[in-house]
């Protein structure tokens, strides 16, 4: 059975030490144009200690993949995600797919996308994986029958840009829906520079509905302080410090406070893997569930940017 990661970057290295500690028997396919990508991606497998049964191989393109992969991992960036999965359409037949976010910079893309994967019959799920956290979970029993009414995330220079599609997939799922509604107005004009040369970074406040909820995202720039993220219902508040491992529930007569665990990449990978190789599903969102919450996030940034885009394309990853 053959697995491949196509893009070996940070992330990528780590969806590849998930996949390394697969309980099947499955050979490793590493695809990635830089040499120290794919230097830096073998040591990560090493790190990893029941990696040794797993025979892996680097490709610099996926035209030498093997023509059967049972799953494929897009860990690329938004701007070539695109090409890399029609590369590997071309190269090898897929049943399983997993694509990093943001899905696309373009809003045309994901038509396009989609029928690729409509296509060739690929289930496809987007990893957007706060809803796979089961703390996260615990505070949908917490608010029970409850609505949220309002979410509000606030930090520092979290992101927003590149991270903002994390919270609204988050919501989407708390809410059950995914009618999306946005207010750029308070969003900073200017944009900087992101962590990856060639993108950019957005800041100020975000706010919308998103199926009767109100929302609030806000990234300060330069700011320090971590992100807080608060869900509201009429009696209950829930208040999240995914850095400091926190979490409060709050209701009318009483508070807790308990610890928050965010699952590492590597982990979650394995899970989330296992459990398509076994069951042919997983608890990430499907890339048609994932398309409601780009798609609007997508339009609503490209129109606030203005001309400060080309053909409707918004630089973030």
């Amino acid at each position: 059975m053959n697995i491949a990661v196509i893009g070996v970057g940070q992330l990528g290295s780590r969806h590849l030490q998930g996949l390394s500690k697969l309980p099947q028997d499955c050979t490793l396919h590493i695809v990635d144009p830089s040499e120290s990508s794919i230097a830096e991606a073998h040591k990560r497998i090493k790190e990893v200690k029941c990696a040794k049964s797993k025979k892996v191989f680097s490709h610099y393109t996926p035209e030498t993949l093997p023509s059967s992969i049972e799953l494929a991992v897009v860990a690329t960036t938004a701007d070539t995600r695109l090409a890399a999965m029609k590369s590997l359409f071309c190269s090898s037949s897929v049943r399983f797919l997993i694509l990093e976010k943001v899905l696309f910079q373009n809003p045309l893309d994901f038509a396009e996308a989609k029928n690729l994967l409509d296509t060739k019959s690929i289930n496809c799920w987007v990893n957007c994986p706060r809803r796979v956290y089961s703390d996260y979970s615990s505070l949908r029993e917490f608010f029970g029958s409850e609505h949220l009414t309002f979410m509000n995330v606030n930090g520092g220079d979290w992101g927003l840009g590149c991270n903002a599609i994390h919270f609204l997939d988050l919501l989407a799922l708390f809410s059950g829906q995914s009618e999306f509604k946005f207010d750029t107005s308070s969003l900073d004009r200017e944009t900087r520079d992101g962590k990856r040369e060639g993108f950019i970074e957005i800041s100020g406040t975000l706010r919308g509905d998103c199926s009767g909820i109100s929302f609030a995202l806000r990234s300060a720039w330069g700011g320090k302080g971590r992100h807080i993220i608060s869900l509201y219902s009429d009696t209950k508040v829930a208040v999240i410090d995914e850095i400091g491992s926190k979490v409060w529930r709050i209701n009318e007569d009483t508070s807790e406070c308990t610890d928050f665990n965010v699952p590492f990449q590597s982990n979650l990978t394995t899970s989330l893997v296992n459990s398509i190789l076994t069951d042919g599903t997983c608890d990430l969102p499907t890339y048609d569930e994932s398309l409601l919450v780009h798609m609007p996030f997508l339009k609503a940034l490209s129109t606030h940017l203005g001309s400060g885009v080309s053909n409707g394309s918004v630089p973030i990853t």
